[in-house]
Order: C-alpha cells, then structure tokens, then sequence
C-alpha cells in the first residue's frame, strides 16, 4: 500500500474515531471533574480528564470496522529488558495494530495532554518504541507459517486536549494563540520530531517521516482529539 493510501485510509478512520467521540459526548459526560489549586495563584479550577485507553480501544475498534484480516492487542509486550531494579522490565506499547491484508502494523501510544511536558513524553514514547521494538524479536513470536515480511511499520500517536480546563489550553490561550488552541502540525509535531533525532541513542536511524496528522474539536471548541502517524525507517 502507498504512502498516499496510508494516508488517506488513516485518515478515515480517524473522522470515524473522532465521530464515536461525539456520539457518546452527544448522549452523556465521561469526563472526571475534580478540583485542584495551582501553585500559581489562589481559588479552585477544573480539571477535565478522559482516561487514554478509550483512545485506543475505540481507535481499533473503528480500524477493525473498516477492514478485514485486522488483528490488535492492548497493552503489547515489544520487548523484554533485564533490569536488575524491577521484577518485571518488560517494555509495552499502549496498543498494536496487524492489519494482514494491507502488510501493516501500527505501534501506538496514546496521552492526555494536560501540560507541555506532554510534548516530552509523546517524543520519549517513540524514542522507546525505536530503541526496543525489534522486527526480528516479532518474527521470533510467530507461529509457524507467518511471517512480517514486506510488512510496513508505523508509529501512531494519539492524544487529547482539554482547551479551557487544563494547564496546556490556558498556557496555550495565554502565550501562543488567542483561541488556546495548539499549533499540533507545525510547533509540536516539529518538536517532537526534533527531540527524537536528537536523541544519541537514535542518532544513527533514518529521520522520522511524518505520513498523516490531524486535529480535530469535538466539543464546543474545548476538547480535541489529534494523531500523528510515522513511518518507522529500520522496520524495513
């Protein structure tokens, strides 16, 4: 399958994702609301928050409703680490996407982006799936008969906002644009992509190519659903 194919099947699926959203945002709130005082100044504010998970779960699930011969798991072991300070080092992604037909998989990450540090971790979330998630350490899971060759990897990044009530739509309001609303295809995906070349352990892979993003409101101009997919260069 193309880039451009890639692309625009992504890109579908993300408009279903996000019209999930607004079918259950239509009918009831299941949003957590609870009050925290900012060191900053005196008084309550709300705080909004959507647990990740529904992201992934309900990405899949649209993916899966679209196309046949589509595996996906939660919570996806890529790799086993010996670490001599934990009981268990096994290194997860959020969730993975085997989509047979079209000889791709998807490594994703999902955040709520409460704060601009959120950008750090979305950059060190990819950063791990680069240094860990081995091609040939999948190939060794297989059963007999299958195989990952000609297969594409990608990185997929999902993430939400909370405009209004949260620490990054305010930060956002205040110092870069009137509406709070973040610059997602230019300043963070920029951001992102820089911290990850930038990394020593990275430093010799190809650069990350940027296939599809979008961000897209979902409620009253307040909250907002966002992806970024990446091709990733050494899965070839």
């Amino acid at each position: 399958m193309s880039k451009e194919e890639v692309k625009k099947f992504i890109s579908t699926v993300f408009c279903n994702y996000c019209e999930e959203y607004k079918n259950v945002f239509s009918v009831f709130e299941p949003w957590a609301k609870y009050k925290h005082v900012p060191k900053s100044k005196s008084g309550d504010e709300f705080r909004f928050s959507i647990h990740e998970c529904n992201q992934v779960v309900k990405f899949q699930s649209v993916y899966k409703g679209r196309s046949d011969g589509v595996l996906t798991w939660i919570e996806f072991p890529i790799r086993y680490k010996e670490d001599k300070n934990k009981q268990d080092g096994t290194i997860h992604v959020d969730g993975i996407i085997v989509d047979r037909n079209r000889e791709a998989i998807y490594f994703i990450e999902a955040k709520r982006l409460t704060k601009k540090q959120g950008f750090d971790y979305v950059a060190n979330d990819i950063k791990r799936i680069m240094q860990h998630g081995k091609k040939d350490d999948l190939k060794d899971r297989l059963k007999a008969g299958y195989k990952f060759d000609g297969y594409t990897f990608y990185c997929l990044i999902l993430a939400d906002f909370w405009r209004e009530h949260n620490t990054i739509g305010k930060a956002y309001k205040t110092d870069k644009k009137s509406d709070g609303v973040i610059d997602w295809e230019g300043e963070v995906l920029s951001y992102i992509r820089d911290k990850v070349a930038k990394n020593p352990e990275v430093k010799t892979r190809s650069q990350l190519e940027l296939i599809a993003q979008s961000i897209v409101d979902i409620k009253d101009n307040d909250y907002h659903l966002a992806y970024a997919l990446f091709e990733l260069p050494d899965f070839k």
